[in-house]
């Protein structure tokens, strides 16, 4: 007869025996004496069934009773416990899961975004991951450390509403686009979230058009490639840096103060030469920034050769086009080139042509950017009337090719780039030959229009004023001396 269910009885078990309690419930005394594993033992679909309740007195007599209620009504229903056990654990595990997804931030699912970034073929440049970063940390402060699934759309409205309102509509933009990746990212491959809040401004956060195109005129090419010259000359630079420091010192505001240091006396030289005539040479070729900087100086050529089966009468170097499919093409060295190359090729220490310096030394490795050099021409022209970089730089040339009436496949040609899919452009980027002495002629009488060689007149060169935060004059035929 079974024996009814209390703690007497429980303790009374003889340690390795099975004894049978009232309605199925059976208990097995442990080895440590004390101890008794509880189970129910049925039959499910005419075959027993053994289903572990619990270990007393670990559970109590009340809950065995309980758990074995519920087993009993499982089996009934043709259900075993151990599958409605497991049933629960998924949803427990699924509910803990889930809330874990939630509850990844902004700031972790930047790192994650980083990570994946980094881990890809391509990746992003560290430039733009930087740029991200230092976005979200200074517009989104706010939402760093809260969970990205908190992130509510009218939180991402007010937000853009209330820089608009301010004046600050472009920087609200730019800044909406870098936390746009991250959320398309915790969205897309994290599955953190269902719904990109940004839909909502799907259009609005880019230019509806396209941006205006500047170019530089010959009078800003001719003052840009004297202020190269200036600044990889150590003589001229330190009296520039001289006449600078002097405006400091007659500078009234600390602003003045700050923008009158960018440049010092003996400053780096080497490193200067590099970098300046990079920005010589993005003018004088339209190349595209990365595909200068990876230059190799077994990519140079200075006296004629054969090269892919293609006869080269003058000096030329090799880039790889990458918009291209990797098409490697010849740009020729015309003879306002020839100076910047020779510059360098003094100063050689590796491989590449623009070497980048790394800790005083110079790695393995090109530089990347130019983004301080820009900068400092900037401040340094501040005459100008747009902004310096290497896009401005390639749509001068563009822009100086169009002036002179050459076609569109020419244009396409001379900068590498790939225009519409059409057959006019197939035959021009795939199947004709584009070799360095084929666009010499071109490339030269570009170089000539962009300085306007004709309208030059020798030792005639007009003071650059200074912006309005300083008093000094940069006279140039001083610097020339």
């Amino acid at each position: 007869m079974a024996q009814s269910l209390t703690k007497s009885n429980l303790k009374a078990i003889p340690y390795g025996k099975e004894i049978g309690f009232s309605r199925g419930i059976m208990g097995r005394k442990l080895k440590d004496g004390q101890s008794v594993r509880v189970f129910l033992q049925k039959k499910l679909h005419g075959k027993p069934i053994k289903a572990k309740i619990g270990t007393w007195p670990d559970i109590s007599i009340d809950e065995i009773e309980e758990r074995a209620r519920e087993y009993r009504s499982l089996i009934e229903q043709g259900i075993h416990p151990y599958s409605a056990e497991e049933d629960k654990r998924k949803i427990r595990d699924d509910d803990t899961a889930e809330k874990a997804r939630r509850g990844v931030t902004l700031r972790t699912m930047l790192h994650r975004l980083e990570s994946h970034k980094v881990g890809m073929v391509r990746g992003n440049s560290k430039s733009i991951i930087n740029d991200r970063r230092s976005t979200l940390e200074r517009f989104f402060k706010q939402w760093m450390d809260k969970p990205v699934a908190n992130i509510s759309r009218a939180a991402v409205q007010d937000w853009r509403k209330a820089e608009h309102d301010a004046g600050h509509g472009k920087r609200a933009n730019r800044s909406l686009i870098h936390l746009n990746t991250v959320l398309n990212h915790a969205m897309n491959i994290e599955d953190v979230i269902d719904k990109n809040p940004m839909t909502i401004f799907k259009g609005q956060l880019r230019n509806s058009e396209p941006p205006e195109k500047h170019a530089l005129d010959p009078e800003e090419c001719n003052d840009l490639l004297e202020m190269v010259e200036i600044l990889t000359d150590p003589g001229k630079v330190d009296l520039l840096a001289m006449k600078l420091r002097k405006a400091q010192k007659a500078a009234s505001t600390a602003q003045s103060l700050r923008d009158s240091t960018y440049i010092k006396p003996g400053e780096m030289s080497a490193r200067r030469h590099v970098a300046y005539n990079a920005v010589a040479l993005l003018l004088l070729s339209g190349v595209r920034l990365q595909e200068l900087l990876k230059l190799e100086w077994d990519h140079v050529f200075f006296d004629e050769r054969k090269w892919k089966g293609i006869g080269a009468r003058g000096p030329f170097f090799r880039i790889t086009q990458y918009k291209l499919n990797g098409t490697a093409t010849g740009i020729p060295i015309t003879k306002y080139m020839k100076g910047s190359f020779e510059a360098l090729k003094n100063l050689r220490v590796d491989k590449f042509v623009f070497p980048s310096p790394m800790s005083g030394s110079y790695d393995e490795a090109p530089i990347r950017l130019l983004r301080y050099q820009f900068v400092t021409l900037d401040k340094l022209l501040p005459h100008m009337k747009n902004k310096l970089g290497a896009n401005l730089l390639r749509h001068t040339f563009a822009t100086t090719a169009s002036r002179l009436h050459y076609s569109l496949d020419q244009i396409d040609r001379l900068t590498g780039h790939t225009g519409k899919l059409d057959s006019r452009n197939v035959a021009t980027n795939v199947y004709i030959a584009n070799s360095a002495d084929d666009n010499r002629t071109m490339f030269e009488a570009i170089n000539v229009a962009m300085l306007g060689i004709e309208d030059l007149q020798s030792n005639q060169y007009e003071a650059v004023e200074s912006s309005a935060s300083g008093d000094f004059e940069v006279v140039k035929t001083e610097l020339r001396t």
